[in-house]
């Protein structure tokens, strides 16, 4: 009987435990405590109060900040999660480190605890970054092995940490977090790096603070495998892997404002309003059905000894199993739908999400604004030919001007697109998940009857090509704009590769297709031709290829594979056109018989690279830089993917954080030249429908 009683006792008390605690504590490395006070003081309630409470002060991006008491009894207490954790996990790790400082912290005035996910710290002290404590709270924590190319990695991870530094100190008020992975060249071993301050600290003090950590970081872990640092009010980590997931946003921002006029807002509330009352419901007769039985058992009078040796003890075993089993699932449904509603659309907090559905595509929802058609037809004037801002390979853009004064522009896919339809649901299944400063940003759309409509933001210099290649506004991009051009396609770039939640490939990356707002800072647009990968995904083929000859990489082109380095070659293509001023498409030196690209390959063998320079820059741009740009660019256009670099190593040639370049091989043979004929066969039997330079080209096969 004592035995049966001993494992009832252990049943209930994992089922408390389950009911309790529905997910399983991250790693905990770090506490630190300091000072002492009284158990019977004021200062232990407010204690008790702050860490009881915090996790109700969340500011809805992981940042917890919470005080209880006056005078000499205050506490402070603020917490702090990793930026691509979603908040409900957040909240339980913050909560976690809450029981554990009360458990291990007892009586001390001041105390520090660290998870992998997130950090929380109290203190007595109104300045809660410059007390005592902050002298001693300072820890790193190393990986057991070691790594053989530590000579080779430490350059690079002191250059990647300085932007990370950089990056995060100007975060703003709400989220000071930086995250990144790099390859490094020659082994292409990756490092990937985070840094993170509170939000409440000044731009300069998260500066400082991680200037102190990262310096910790490097010099405690020389020749680690990973290394991470805890310090109040920051953090820092490395690893030889991508150890982070994609930055979380909320999907409604904390302060949300009302929708704009022109836009329809649905909401889920009562559908979820309804599950979260049957869960609870069904969590809440269960547990009553146990506090029967346990009830029930103490009264009865067991005649038999043994455990479950009679016919009730046998019911009552029966059941109490299922009650704990069922209890299990219970808490196991509250959970993945936690995470469902936390990871169902992680978007920018700048758009205020609706939730609606392509008509016809009731499986397949997805969470954007919804525009009104008659909203747009009154902003661009009934799409006059007035507010036409030009042609796409799909459709027509037009400026619009809502009823609010923000300017507006609207593609509009063309009826007689075949594949459009298609194109237009990619190009806002994946906008609306991305955003970086870099892409351009997707205000909504409008599904009515035959049209398809996107709104994005309104670029007031249009795109690239129609200052790079217009004689007169081509004088109006020095070397310093067309530098932060090239410097922020690469980053939109290696953020679309690499850094997103989603693995993109653009596929049509162009001059035409990068928009140019008020400060010239450059914005990938047309996401129509993109294609998800998996994540370990390294290419694919496509019977059908899309794009535009000149930019297309030979092994897209002749045999519809791609990959991220399809991408790397378009941009090669790119960044030669930025230095020398002239279309790809366009060029053909008919003494030489050569393209672009050949022509880039055959001045810089002889040592001329000075010759590609368009003339409006060799006086006033750095030589020397623009001669390892144009090395850059013969790297990224080499005909074997495998020998070209990737967009993160791309970036950091850029930067100028390489001394040594390896040598590029021959770029391929461009293909810009022989497309001149409506239709052209090439050597695969393949038919090629061509068009202008501006337009897509599609190769069936």
């Amino acid at each position: 009987m004592d035995n049966f009683r001993l494992r009832f006792f252990f049943s209930l008390l994992i089922l408390t435990h389950l009911v309790s605690v529905t997910i399983a504590e991250t790693d905990f490395w770090y506490q630190y405590c300091y000072g002492t006070y009284t158990s019977s003081s004021s200062f232990k309630r407010n204690v008790d109060d702050v860490l009881y409470s915090i996790t109700k002060t969340n500011n809805g991006y992981g940042f917890f900040n919470q005080t209880a008491g006056e005078g000499i009894d205050k506490v402070n207490a603020v917490a702090l999660c990793r930026a691509d954790i979603n908040q409900s996990d957040c909240e339980r790790c913050v909560d976690n480190a809450s029981r554990k400082l009360q458990e291990n912290c007892v009586y001390q005035k001041e105390a520090m605890g660290c998870y992998d996910y997130c950090q929380l710290v109290y203190s007595n002290s109104s300045l809660l970054y410059t007390t005592v404590m902050d002298k001693d709270d300072t820890k790193c924590f190393n990986n057991p092995s070691f790594t053989s190319n530590w000579t080779i990695l430490k350059p690079s991870m002191v250059n990647l940490f300085d932007q990370l530094r950089t990056e995060a100190s100007k975060g703003g008020s709400i989220r000071k977090y930086a995250a990144r992975s790099m390859s490094v060249i020659p082994d292409s071993s990756t490092i990937s790096g985070l840094v993170q301050c509170t939000p409440d600290l000044s731009e300069s003090q998260c500066n400082q603070y991680l200037v102190d950590a990262i310096n910790l970081l490097l010099d405690c872990s020389f020749g680690r495998t990973g290394s991470r640092v805890y310090k109040r009010g920051c953090n820092a980590r490395y690893e030889l892997y991508r150890f982070f997931n994609e930055t979380w946003f909320p999907t409604h921002p904390p302060s949300l404002q009302s929708p704009q006029s022109g836009l329809i807002t649905e909401t889920k509330g009562t559908y979820i309003k309804g599950e979260f009352i049957g869960i609870v419901f069904a969590a809440g007769a269960l547990i009553a059905i146990s506090g029967f039985f346990i009830w029930h058992r103490h009264h009865l009078k067991v005649k038999h000894k043994g455990v479950c040796g009679s016919k009730s003890e046998k019911i009552y075993c029966f059941t109490l199993n299922v009650v704990c089993l069922s209890l299990n699932l219970v808490v196991l449904i509250v959970r993945i739908e936690a995470d469902h509603k936390d990871h169902e659309s992680d978007v920018p907090s700048s758009i205020y999400v609706d939730k609606s559905k392509f008509d016809g595509d009731n499986d397949d929802p997805f969470e954007m604004h919804h525009f009104h058609l008659s909203t747009i037809q009154d902003a661009t004037n009934g799409f006059s030919l007035e507010n036409k801002l030009g042609e796409g390979g799909f459709g027509a853009v037009y400026l619009g001007k809502l009823v609010d004064g923000r300017e507006i522009a609207v593609k509009r896919l063309s009826k007689n697109s075949s594949q459009g339809l298609e194109e237009f649901k990619t190009e806002v299944r994946l906008i609306i998940k991305l955003q970086h400063k870099n892409l351009v940003k997707l205000l909504g759309c409008c599904i009515k009857g035959d049209e398809r409509l996107l709104v994005y933001e309104y670029m007031v210099n249009t795109s690239l090509d129609s200052f790079l290649f217009d004689p007169t506004k081509a004088k109006e991009l020095n070397w310093i704009k067309r530098e932060k051009i090239i410097c922020g396609v690469a980053k939109g770039l290696r953020y679309l590769h690499e850094d997103s939640r989603l693995k993109i490939i653009h596929r049509d990356l162009k001059t035409s297709n990068i928009l140019l707002d008020d400060a010239m800072d450059p914005k990938i647009s047309d996401f129509g031709t993109a294609r998800i990968f998996g994540t370990n995904q390294i290419e694919a083929k496509t019977n059908i290829v899309v794009g535009t000859y000149g930019y297309m990489a030979p092994e897209y082109a002749m045999e519809g594979l791609f990959s991220t380095k399809s991408d790397v070659y378009s941009f090669g293509v790119l960044l030669l056109e930025i230095i020398h001023g002239s279309r790809n498409n366009g060029f053909y030196f008919q003494e030489h018989d050569e393209t672009l690209l050949s022509y880039a390959w055959r001045t810089w063998k002889e040592g001329r690279g000075e010759d590609l320079i368009d003339k409006i820059l060799i006086k006033n741009c750095s030589l020397n830089k623009t001669l390892r740009w144009i090395h850059i660019a013969l790297l990224c256009v080499q005909e074997d993917p495998k020998d070209r670099p990737n967009m993160s190593s791309v970036v950091f040639m850029l930067e100028g954080q390489w001394s040594t370049l390896p040598e590029p091989s021959e770029p391929p043979l461009s293909f810009t030249k022989i497309v001149t004929f409506d239709q052209v066969t090439v050597t695969d039997t393949r038919t090629l429908r061509t068009s202008p330079s501006s337009q897509p080209l599609e190769a069936e096969f």
